[in-house]
């Protein structure tokens, strides 16, 4: 999701002014990639059609049941496509084949007919063919959900998971849902799993943390006014899910950190898969470099007192 940053100018008719400038914030809550899932290419999309696209959508259902119950038994592709012709008809929007080289390569199916919750977005399907899978391209799907509902006014995204799909839903709690009750089908038991896509105002977000750049900044009394200005116009409050990946070395830098509260653990992944934990930062500030080698990711901590900058009270603790 590189190219999904905002930039917006303020302007009077004469003067121009940077009120935001490569802003991802909207992107809050959602996981990166991790280390060592570098993905390959990024999506485009196009909006499903129920007559064109009738076969690939029946496919990716019965591919979809298959991966998670092994056969096809108590499968109905009628059904299946019944319902996800429903779901186009409610909004054309609510259908999006990826593609890869200009060939659909899975299919998200977004169900806003069902409004049992309020500002509630359901995701009835996130699909991507075999030889997709594993790259982490998983992701972009979730984002694209995420956009989609965000511009909807949806502030939580929803969805159902076999019990047994335990690949998936380690998956989705990668991506910062939490699993929310259980549900009992008529074929199998689902786990529901949600997460949280609201973005607060721009003053609930940045007022706690723009108040203490003065204390976070060593130099801050040697900024003017204007300097001071665009430092808090820049500044961020997020809060992330346990577990959740706030960086990654496929992804450019986030830049500078102060953690206000918890914890963040810096790890990298070992040639067998392995998460091998590096160092762990409390309250404090730091700022991250990425050295990306290819199959060699790693994560270099800037050392605060060659800078100035202050360290966090203990250099380790416990998430």
């Amino acid at each position: 999701m590189n190219n999904a940053a905002v930039t917006v100018v303020d302007t009077d008719g004469v003067t121009f002014a940077s009120v935001r400038h490569n802003d991802v914030s909207h992107l809050a809550g959602l996981a990166l990639a991790r280390p060592g899932t570098r993905p390959k290419f990024q999506f485009s999309y196009r909006l499903a059609d129920a007559r064109r696209d009738e076969a690939f959508i029946r496919a990716c259902g019965e591919g979809a049941w298959r991966a998670v119950y092994g056969s096809l038994q108590l499968f109905s592709s009628d059904r299946f496509f019944e319902n996800a012709r429903g779901i186009l008809e409610a909004d054309r929007r609510n259908a999006f084949l990826p593609l890869a080289d200009g060939r659909p390569a899975g299919l998200l199916l977004l169900d806003s007919r069902q409004d049992d919750e309020a500002a509630t977005g359901h995701i009835a399907l996130v699909y991507l063919l075999p030889e997709y899978r594993g790259m982490g391209l998983g992701a972009q799907l979730i984002g694209r959900a995420v956009i989609e509902y965000r511009a909807r006014g949806m502030k939580t995204l929803r969805l159902n998971v076999a019990t047994v799909n335990k690949p998936a839903q380690r998956f989705y709690e990668r991506m910062g849902f939490r699993r929310d009750m259980p549900l009992y089908k008529l074929v199998s038991r689902q786990q529901v799993m949600k997460l949280d896509i609201h973005v607060p105002c721009e003053g609930q977000m940045t007022q706690r943390a723009a108040m203490q750049l003065d204390e976070i900044l060593p130099f801050w009394e040697k900024l003017n006014e204007a300097q001071r200005a665009l430092l808090r116009g820049a500044v961020h409050e997020r809060r992330f899910a346990q577990g959740a990946v706030i960086q990654s070395t496929s992804e450019n830098c986030v830049g500078l950190l102060a953690i206000m509260e918890g914890q963040l653990r810096v790890y990298t992944v070992s040639d067998e898969g392995r998460e091998l934990t590096l160092y762990r930062l409390l309250n404090g500030i730091s700022v991250f470099f990425r050295d990306l080698h290819y199959g060699k990711p790693a994560i270099r901590r800037f050392d605060p007192r060659a800078a100035g900058y202050r360290r966090a009270a203990h250099p380790a603790g416990r998430l």
